[in-house]
């Protein structure tokens, strides 16, 4: 090739190889310089410098590519590229946050200065709706609030740049304790006003997410009453969780053991589902959090097929979780908190919520969980299936692909009591893979992963 620069040698390249003799037209090439793409590249000969200082210094007309401007004293000021330019300070980009975005009356409320885009402040000027105090200069105040409600708290931050504010309306849920609710209590979400009861204390809060679904009332129900809370994570695309608080409960009055029960329905979209659902115990009016339980999709689904539409449950098709809240016994302000984060998703039910409450029988349960485990799991086939019937009844155990196609099932009326059966009573020869065992009574549906190797 001729790059027709008159001091460069005809070549056809190196290749990105550094052969320091390499001769391709006739003379010795100019391995090192740089528009030779070679390893070793250090050099731009006097033709090529001459060039680039006329395209600088004139450009070339017929292509309107002067870039005389580009050197100038004008423009490297006006681009803040000149030697001798003290750059000012720019606008803050204002953000902050609570230590938690719900706490209580009188309990300190520490908030964070996440602002950045700029060096230094010449000040900062905090505005706390409803807040003791009102106003602070501090880059990081502690507040206190008197009253239970929702407040607004702006923060204006003022550099070399200039002066920039944010508002956050409802930045800050705060609660009263002494009208906590004394246990053992249920829920039940028998209406939409969950989240307005007559009682300020007695209400729910969902923490406000402009991005996707959050928690809302639906009138399907674990129990014979109207209601349930869901939420699906269907058009989510971040990674926030969306947040469910319950009100402050007593536990003074009660003895341990204690328990949370909830019932849950949830089915996935499609394969790709991945969603999970944590609860955490608060005994601070929300300050610190106790991660109580992790369950992803996999361990949610209390049915084993795939809905691309919305999923709605029937009455089988609910399971029950329990919570121990012993670690709580007797103390005065604890909290739940729901979380729900993922993407893709379908829907999940939380109904039927009994906070403080003694070991539960299935009358009481209603369609709680039975004892019921496989052992071992995973397996190779082996593994022994265990459940507990507390009256005689009617047990079914059916077996699933997960393509959600029954390939096993046995019916049998059993007795009060313990019984194990083997899961090859179920299927023989079963191959490896992942599988759905699902337990039907009279009172109840439960749903267990099985795993073969």
């Amino acid at each position: 090739m001729d790059d027709n620069v008159d001091d460069t040698p005809n070549t056809i390249g190196s290749n990105l190889g550094c052969n320091l003799n390499q001769n391709t037209c006739g003379s010795l090439d100019n391995v090192q310089n740089f528009m030779d793409y070679s390893s070793c590249g250090k050099m731009y000969s006097q033709g090529q410098k001459d060039r680039m200082r006329a395209a600088l210094e004139v450009g070339y007309i017929y292509a309107n590519a002067a870039r005389t401007n580009l050197w100038t004293d004008e423009n490297l000021w006006l681009t803040g590229t000149h030697g001798n330019y003290d750059q000012p300070d720019c606008l803050a980009y204002v953000d902050f946050e609570p230590q938690s975005t719900i706490s209580c009356s009188n309990v300190p409320v520490y908030w964070s200065n996440l602002s950045y885009n700029y060096d230094s402040a010449y000040s900062y000027l905090w505005e706390f709706e409803g807040g003791i105090p009102n106003t602070s200069t501090d880059s990081n105040p502690s507040v206190t609030y008197n009253s239970a409600g929702d407040y607004t708290t702006t923060l204006t931050i003022i550099t070399q740049g200039g002066a920039s504010t944010k508002v956050m309306e409802n930045s800050i849920h705060i609660q009263d304790a002494e009208l906590s609710i004394l246990a053992p209590t249920e829920y039940k979400f028998t209406n939409s006003n969950f989240l307005s009861s007559t009682n300020p204390n007695d209400a729910w809060y969902i923490e406000e997410n402009d991005n996707g679904d959050t928690w809302q009332w639906d009138d399907l129900s674990s129990t014979s009453s109207e209601g349930s809370l869901r939420i699906r994570s269907l058009y989510y695309d971040d990674d926030k969780s969306r947040k469910l608080y319950s009100p402050i409960f007593d536990l003074s009055n009660v003895s341990s053991p204690s328990y949370l029960y909830f019932d849950y329905a949830y089915a996935k979209r499609n394969s790709a589902t991945d969603d999970e659902l944590v609860v955490n115990i608060s005994s601070n009016c929300g300050t610190t959090w106790q991660k109580r339980l992790s369950k992803d999709s996999e361990d949610l689904q209390t049915n084993p097929n795939n809905y691309l539409l919305p999923f709605e449950p029937s009455s089988e098709e609910w399971g029950t979780e329990r919570l121990s809240l012993n670690s709580w016994v007797g103390n005065n302000e604890v909290q739940v908190l729901f979380e729900f984060s993922g993407s893709g998703g379908n829907y999940l039910y939380i109904d039927n919520i009994q906070f403080g409450v003694p070991l539960l029988d299935v009358e009481s349960q209603k369609i709680n969980s039975p004892y019921l485990k496989i052992y071992p799991n995973p397996s190779n086939g082996n593994s022994v299936i265990t459940f507990e019937v507390n009256t005689n009844s009617k047990v079914r155990l059916s077996l699933y692909d997960l393509l959600g196609r029954e390939i096993g099932h046995k019916t049998n009326h059993y007795s009060s009591g313990t019984h194990n059966i083997s899961l090859h009573s179920l299927k023989q020869n079963i191959k490896s893979g992942s599988y759905w065992l699902i337990y039907q009574s009279e009172s109840h549906t439960q749903t267990l992963r099985i795993i073969v190797n």
